[in-house]
């Protein structure tokens, strides 16, 4: 599963998830929520595709 965070000042998104027990971070440099929600989808397609093999 993945989700997304904005930091309280610059309003920059996100996107973290968790992949076995480490949790992972990446700055999308964007405060579009569309476009971060754009790519939080694709980050989860793919985790779903990893997850299938």
């Amino acid at each position: 599963m993945a989700w997304l965070e904005q930091h309280p000042t610059s309003g920059h998104f996100k996107v973290c998830f968790r992949w076995g027990r480490k949790k992972f971070k990446k700055t999308l440099k964007t405060t579009d929520r569309q476009k971060a929600e754009g790519i939080l989808l694709r980050l989860q397609e793919n985790i779903n595709l990893l997850e299938r093999g």
